[in-house]
């Protein structure tokens, strides 16, 4: 994997998120309430699933998202951040950051987010609040934010407009014209679709 990275040009660099996850709540400026369930969602955190998870008052989530974007309008390479953010868009933290003149091998790329993301919530972060109070919180991945063209590298799977494409189960779809060109549609057939499993992406 090192090999072929190193002949393509491409690398990516991690950042120590356990750090600036701590001096994120030592600022004092995260919310640490929870909204509480609802069924008019308006944040996660009164969403059904949300609920379910076992977050503390101490404890937070964290939504993430990863997008290629060009460094320069001429040039062939790109960066892919990896941007775990607390809602407020403010509050950004950067998990890594892959460089290269492709799109990033979502199995290499994500490997040091999610073991760092299982360490978090299982054992959590020790930070001070502003008079000194030690505290402990466990961070919980939220919701991976991403757009259509993005959701195929991170799922490993068919882009959105290929046989297969949709995200929730594994229908091949038919394609039908659309203006001056063609669009993907999932027509319901009478049996239910076979859902998409992680091992089926």
């Amino acid at each position: 994997m090192l090999k072929e990275l190193t002949k393509s040009s491409s690398f990516f660099l991690v950042m120590d998120l356990q750090s600036e996850l701590c001096q994120l709540l030592e600022s004092g400026c995260v919310q640490r309430n929870r909204s509480g369930l609802s069924y008019d969602v308006e944040d996660i955190a009164q969403s059904i699933q949300y609920n379910n998870l076992p977050v503390t008052q101490d404890d937070v989530t964290l939504t993430f998202n990863t997008d290629g974007v060009p460094l320069y309008d001429s040039s062939q390479f790109g960066i892919w951040p990896l941007l775990p953010y607390k809602l407020p868009i403010q509050k950004l933290l950067l998990a890594a950051l892959w460089f290269g003149p492709g799109k990033p091998n979502m199995n290499c790329f994500l490997v040091p987010f999610v073991k760092t993301m299982n360490d978090l919530s299982s054992s959590g972060v020790v930070w001070n609040d502003k008079e000194g109070v030690a505290h402990v919180s466990k961070a919980y991945p939220g919701p991976c934010t991403v757009d259509s063209l993005a959701r195929r590298e991170v799922m490993n799977m068919t882009q959105f407009n290929g046989s297969q494409g949709c995200a929730w189960c594994e229908d091949a779809g038919e394609v039908k014209p659309k203006g001056r060109g063609t669009c993907p549609v999932y027509v319901p057939s009478g049996s239910a679709p076979k859902l998409r499993t992680h091992d089926s992406c």
